[in-house]
């Protein structure tokens, strides 16, 4: 599960949202015009990535394991009146329909939440065009406090880079790169924890 259900109605926090907001900006600075291209965003949640990048996208299919988050989203795009964004079952990513679709699939401080990393890179990757680029946000190798009030995360700690870099190139992606993304602070009960995240870029042959 990429979120728990539950949190979809508080999910988007003023920090979640800030964040979100530049991270939109980074994903257009490294992927470049838009227009006419399609992408698909990887755990989205309540959409806060994609509401940023629909309007230069031709189209942007959503997909998150979380009903409520699916919900949630949906409901914001109808009030919104947002017309080309689509969210669609994860279990459909499996099949033929959205093989070789996508221009752009990213995804944003979802990967450490996945136990298989390698599987779900073998998901993404044929979803992608010739050519097409693959995007990852997500945690810096930390040491556990980033998540220790999150009751139940049985996730990483983190990634560190290189580790992360090879695992997109055994899954068939060239080019890698990284770079960091972001800089901020957690505020938890008992502290403030600083963290970083990298974003790192891979193209399909």
């Amino acid at each position: 599960m990429y979120f728990n259900d539950e949190k979809a109605a508080g999910w988007d926090t003023p920090e979640r949202t800030r964040r979100a907001a530049a991270l939109v900006e980074e994903i257009r600075k490294e992927f470049g015009d838009a227009r006419g291209k399609t992408a698909l965003e990887i755990g989205s949640g309540t959409g806060l990535l994609t509401f940023g990048l629909c309007p230069y996208f031709m189209e942007i299919c959503t997909a998150d394991t979380a009903a409520a988050m699916q919900k949630a989203l949906g409901e914001k795009l109808a009030g919104a009146g947002i017309k080309n964004v689509r969210p669609i079952e994860v279990k459909d990513l499996e099949g033929e329909a959205y093989r070789g679709k996508f221009d752009l699939i990213y995804s944003s401080m979802v990967f450490h939440h996945i136990r298989d990393i390698a599987g779900e890179l073998a998901l993404v990757t044929p979803l992608l065009k010739k050519g097409g680029t693959f995007l990852l946000i997500d945690l810096d190798a930390e040491d556990g406090r980033f998540h220790r009030e999150d009751k139940g995360f049985d996730g990483y700690n983190g990634f560190d880079r290189a580790w992360m870099a090879a695992e997109l190139e055994r899954a068939g992606l060239r080019e890698v790169s990284v770079r960091t993304a972001f800089t901020g602070v957690k505020r938890l009960t008992d502290g403030d924890v600083p963290y970083s995240l990298f974003l790192m870029r891979g193209e399909k042959p």
